[in-house]
């Protein structure tokens, strides 16, 4: 009997001791952990398309996996970016922090701080020179979300019919005419309308409009300035070094490579929808473009030269009025052949 419990207690002397044990290996191993403040920065993704929608996140924890389960990094970093800062936006997030594409492709070179640790990145922002719909424009520069699509039409309105009340100080004389001012309102509209911008427009029909979220001219994807098309068939990324696209256009490079025909009907038009009119009686300017507001069936044009005003005018008329002119060949209906149609942006297609 005696045998038997000095037998327990010795096995119960054994686990304690085991126990214990445990204990101060735990104890080891946790206060090794709360030594080892090593950091690593680590993310799964070395490339971004650039389509200002796509993003990586860079965790930021302790290289002690003991560390980095019990004490998760939530301190204090910096960024530094020494290429292409303009390329991404930062997001930072505990434990880490998100980047996302801009649109504009390149490389991005930054480094992280943090305690002390310094630990630098090359991130490749690629633009994809796709063009599925064969139109010429490549899907980067294309305005594929509604919010963008409208954000376009408003602005392209807005600044083409705030020339009728007073030129903007940036419009300048060589592009007065009614492909003017189509090309002008089109290259304003995708820029940042920031405070600067704003100052060049002091009779801006409107204002209060988000800006385009994809990119902003003049650092078009692929195209910078030159954002016109100029040449039939799909896109191929020589184009732009090739000449086929120009940082101007005129009404016949308009309709035939940067627009697409919509019909004849008012009813299909649509705010930024540009009418054309073809009066071969006049060979020196036979093409004629008004750009449709959509708000209360507005039309906006220039008229080119006058001869009492060699610069024209930028004039307005209702597109009621105009479907009851009395000279025919300026009602916008089917069957008058002078009417060439309403025609839409390629980027907005």
């Amino acid at each position: 009997m005696k045998l038997r419990l000095s037998n327990k207690r010795g096995v119960f002397i054994s686990l304690l001791i085991l126990f214990c044990l445990c204990i101060v290996a735990a104890a080891g191993l946790f206060f090794s952990a709360l030594a080892d403040n090593a950091l690593i920065i680590n993310t799964n993704e070395r490339s971004l398309p650039a389509d200002r929608g796509s993003t990586c996140f860079y965790t930021i924890s302790y290289a002690n996996p003991l560390r980095a389960l019990f004490f998760p990094f939530n301190g204090n970093y910096s960024l530094e970016f020494e290429q292409g800062g303009g390329l991404v936006t930062t997001v930072k997030k505990q434990g880490g922090f998100f980047i996302q594409s801009t649109g504009q492709s390149g490389t991005v070179v930054f480094s992280v701080n943090v305690a002390g640790f310094r630990q630098g990145f090359n991130l490749r922002i690629d633009t994809d020179t796709a063009d599925t719909d064969g139109d010429g424009f490549p899907d980067a520069v294309e305005l594929d979300s509604p919010a963008d699509r409208e954000s376009f039409r408003r602005w392209f309105v807005s600044i083409a019919e705030s020339q009728f009340y007073a030129p903007s100080y940036s419009w300048y004389d060589i592009h007065r005419d009614c492909a003017g001012l189509v090309v002008f309102s089109f290259k304003e509209a995708l820029k940042k309308h920031g405070t600067d911008w704003l100052k060049n427009f002091p009779y801006l029909v409107k204002q209060d409009i988000p800006d385009v979220r994809k990119y902003h001219y003049p650092r078009v994807p692929l195209l910078g300035d030159r954002i016109f098309r100029t040449a039939g068939g799909g896109f191929a990324a020589g184009d732009v070094k090739n000449g086929g696209f120009a940082p101007v256009a005129d009404v016949n490079t308009l309709i035939n490579h940067n627009l697409t025909f919509i019909g004849k009907d008012p009813g299909d038009f649509a705010a930024g929808d540009i009418l054309f009119f073809l009066h071969t009686d006049n060979p020196d300017m036979p093409f004629h473009s008004m750009i449709y507001t959509g708000r209360d069936g507005w039309l906006v044009y220039h008229t080119g030269p006058l001869d009492d005003k060699p610069e024209g005018e930028v004039r307005k008329v209702r597109l009621t009025d105009l479907l009851r002119h009395p000279d025919r060949s300026w009602v916008p209906v089917a069957d008058n052949p002078c009417f060439l149609g309403a025609f839409r942006w390629n980027i907005l297609m």
